[in-house]
């Protein structure tokens, strides 16, 4: 999973879009090791990114390990997963009202 950091209401997305202003891009490449980039040397702290991919993936995670930290970790797949911003779902309610 490729995940972007960036800038506004959503702070990271497995996905951009044209208008989005990236800040950061992280690609994991084991359970222990990380690519990450960013514009402003200001990375998430790797810590912080197992829970940031489990609530941003759809269905699962994968890890090296089992653990009472990834038993946790999977309660909290998909709570940030939305493919739409709140806007954007109000504006296509809007259009289909429209039409």
């Amino acid at each position: 999973m490729l995940l972007f950091q960036l800038k506004g209401e959503r702070r990271f997305k497995p996905f951009f879009e044209i208008d989005d202003h990236i800040e950061a891009i992280y690609l994991p490449l084991a359970s222990d090791r990380v690519l990450a980039g960013g514009a402003s040397g200001q990375l998430l702290q790797v810590s912080d990114l197992p829970s940031v991919i489990a609530e941003y993936s759809l269905e699962y995670f994968i890890s090296g390990t089992m653990s009472a930290k990834n038993e946790i970790l999977h309660d909290r797949i998909c709570t940030c997963a939305d493919m739409l911003s709140h806007e954007q779902i109000a504006a296509l309610i809007e259009e289909i009202k429209g039409s």
